[in-house]
């Protein structure tokens, strides 16, 4: 049987170099650094861990990579909404789901203005070029459904129905208000 270390010095390289043939310079640097005995492991796994990283940062930050992204985020929003107003309409009654629906829109608001950088104004998209525009509007508005995501979550986390329902209400009115100015209409 074949020591692990030769076994893993001639797999590596040529499995990368195989899998991804534009990258052969690379093969050839991980054969260098699988070929140091001393540490082999380790810092070839440093060294995989890094270029999987910088490729994948490559394409991170693309426009409609964002875009998609940002539809994502808003499509979960939309169900977790949805399935919230679901249970306070007495529709459905699984136990501990509105609290669960109550975090994770007070998580997926908490930041919503990161989710439209310069340069995401474009494509398929109902985003409108008043968020661009507004950037100080749109920052209240996006603020505002934070803070209004917020209440709601310690509104489910306190119990009380009324507030619950209060604090639901204004969830709404906030998404409701951000879409009319800065989202355009369905069709």
């Amino acid at each position: 049987m074949q020591h692990p270390r030769k076994a893993t010095k001639r797999f590596i390289p040529r499995a990368i170099a195989t899998a991804m043939p534009m990258n052969r310079g690379i093969a050839t640097i991980l054969w260098t650094v699988f070929t140091n005995e001393v540490h082999a492991m380790k810092t070839g796994a440093i060294a995989i861990a890094a270029l999987l990283s910088l490729t994948s940062l490559a394409h991170a930050d693309e426009p409609e990579n964002f875009i998609k992204y940002r539809q994502s985020m808003m499509t979960a929003i939309g169900g977790h909404n949805g399935a919230a107003s679901q249970i306070l309409r007495g529709k459905v009654a699984p136990p501990g789901h509105l609290a669960m629906h109550a975090n994770a829109l007070r998580d997926l608001a908490s930041d919503l203005a990161a989710l439209f950088p310069e340069g995401s104004d474009f494509g398929e998209t109902k985003a409108k070029a008043e968020i661009w525009s507004d950037w100080s509007g749109f920052e209240k508005a996006a603020g505002d459904s934070k803070t209004a995501t917020a209440a709601f979550a310690e509104a489910v986390a306190g119990g009380d129905a009324g507030n619950i329902e209060a604090a639901f209400k204004q969830v709404g009115e906030t998404c409701k208000g951000c879409h009319k100015t800065y989202r355009e209409k369905d069709d």
